[in-house]
């Protein structure tokens, strides 16, 4: 709804408008009440959380098999606040509680019957804070990329194992990270479908990394063969995407590209070599989810 205000001058240059009252007594606000005030390209944006109606759904997860976790994620990225869940199986129950448990930040499983539970959120980490959660899930991914040359070095299987269980993390900051863009849009993020898109990448590059550690782990890195050089380059590449991020240059982007350029002709090189397909099409499937996320960069930084 579009509606004016007047302004009215209070003291010396302080201007002040009147809410309106229909939203006013909607979110229960009174004198001395805190709302936030967002700038946005000309554009002042007034919110509050006070008062916001929780909402809920009902549906059932019978039959859906391997599909239960996701459905359950989609609802939670969605951002809902409590989920009644019919089921079937222990199997169906089992996999909805780890996940709910594992990757679902401030929910709880309240409610739990003989085909059906109820899971709520019972704790809300502060929107404001998503800066912090995403710089924390760029950072576990270029630590996994690091770690992961240490333990080929040194032939450690169980440490790469390990390193696979990071990806965990990651999954769980992304679900958080897509939920709080959900929820908030575009009152909170200047490009919300840019910054969705490039959360959607750094969960996918996680798992590239956390398929590569537990492929490794399986084999004899005496004779594995993997090419730490080219390893190295692929995590140099999404260094340069995480800075770039955080402190956008224009003039890092042709140095991007060659980059990028430069690990794609090595892998042309690296097949001809009869590299292990399996490593190579990981890396690759790495450097170019990497590299895929400098488009919506762009948009969200201009």
């Amino acid at each position: 709804m579009f509606m004016k205000r007047k302004l009215v001058r209070q003291g010396g240059s302080a201007m002040t408008i009147t809410l309106p009252s229909d939203w006013v007594k909607r979110f229960k606000l009174e004198g001395g009440d805190e709302i936030d005030l967002e700038e946005q390209q000309g554009k002042l944006i007034i919110s509050t959380e006070a008062g916001k109606k929780e909402n809920s759904i009902e549906l059932s997860v019978s039959g859906l098999g391997p599909m239960v976790k996701r459905v359950l994620g989609a609802l939670y990225k969605t951002g809902y606040d409590e989920f009644s869940i019919r089921f079937e199986t222990p199997e169906e129950f089992e996999t909805a509680q780890q996940v709910i448990r594992e990757q679902f930040v401030g929910f709880e499983l309240v409610d739990h019957q003989k085909k059906r539970f109820v899971a709520r959120k019972i704790s809300t980490i502060d929107s404001k804070e998503f800066d912090t959660l995403l710089r924390r899930m760029f950072i576990i991914i270029k630590v996994l990329g690091e770690e992961l040359i240490e333990a080929i070095k040194e032939k450690d299987n169980a440490q790469l194992k390990m390193l696979a269980l990071r990806d965990k993390d990651v999954n769980k900051l992304a679900d958080f990270c897509r939920r709080t863009i959900n929820v908030y849009g575009a009152i909170q993020f200047k490009r919300p479908g840019p910054l969705y898109f490039i959360v959607e990448q750094l969960e996918k590059v996680g798992d590239y990394y956390r398929d590569l550690c537990l492929e490794l782990s399986r084999r004899d890195l005496n004779t594995a063969g993997v090419d730490l050089e080219y390893l190295k380059r692929v995590n140099l590449l999404y260094t340069k995407i995480y800075e770039l991020y955080f402190q956008f240059e224009m003039e890092q982007l042709p140095e991007l590209h060659a980059l990028q350029k430069s690990i794609k002709e090595q892998a042309q090189e690296l097949r001809k070599q009869e590299y292990d397909p399996l490593v190579l099409h990981y890396l690759q499937a790495i450097a170019e989810s990497v590299f895929d996320m400098h488009g919506p960069l762009l948009t969200m930084k201009m």
